[in-house]
C-alpha cells in the first residue's frame, strides 16, 4: 500500500491572472489545487466570502462559474485549498468591459466601374481597449498594403 499525503499547492499556470470578459459572457476561474487528501475549497470576492446565486456557481472541481457577467462582477477573487497538512490560495482579477458594437455599417451602393466610393463603419468600443477593423471583399481580407491595388483604409480620429 502506497499513500500520498501533501498540503495544497496550485499549479503555475493558475496562479495570480487577470481576467477580461465582456458583459454577459460566462466567465469560469479555476481553482483546481493538487493536494491529498482532497481539499476543502472557498472562493472570497474581495475580502468576503462569496456567495452563490442563480449566476455564480463553484463547481465541483472548485472552479468559480459566473454567468452573464455584469460590471458588479469585476474584483479581485480568491480561491483557497485547505486540508489537514495545510493551505495554499490563488488570486484572479476579473474585469468586465463592454462589448464592441458596430454603430454605422456600410451601405449597399451601385456604381460604375472605374468610379471611386468611400464605405464607412463606426464602431462604439469600451474606452480602456483598442479597435481594430477588418474589411473583407467577398469573405477574403483585403490587403490595404498590396502595390498597385485598388483599396485604401482611411482612418478618421
Amino acid at each position: 500500500l502506497f499513500l500520498t499525503a501533501s498540503a495544497p499547492t496550485f499549479p503555475l499556470n493558475q496562479m495570480r491572472k487577470t481576467i477580461i470578459i465582456t458583459k454577459g459572457q460566462e466567465v469560469v476561474i479555476e481553482c483546481k489545487p493538487q493536494a491529498s487528501p482532497k481539499p476543502t475549497i472557498t472562493w472570497k470576492k474581495g475580502d468576503k466570502a462569496l456567495r452563490e446565486s442563480k449566476r455564480i456557481t463553484i463547481l465541483p472541481h472548485g472552479s468559480l462559474r459566473i454567468l452573464n457577467a455584469s460590471k458588479s462582477d469585476e474584483g479581485r477573487y480568491l480561491c483557497q485549498g485547505v486540508n489537514v497538512f495545510g493551505s495554499a490560495e490563488i488570486i484572479a482579477s476579473v474585469s468586465v468591459k463592454e462589448p464592441t458594437r458596430i454603430e454605422l455599417t456600410p451601405k449597399k451602393i451601385e456604381l460604375t466601374v472605374g468610379e471611386s466610393i468611400v464605405l464607412s463603419c463606426k464602431a462604439l468600443h469600451d474606452s480602456t481597449l483598442d479597435v481594430t477593423f477588418y474589411w473583407t471583399l467577398n469573405g477574403q481580407p483585403i490587403d490595404f498594403e498590396k502595390e498597385g491595388g485598388h483599396f485604401e483604409s482611411i482612418k478618421a480620429v
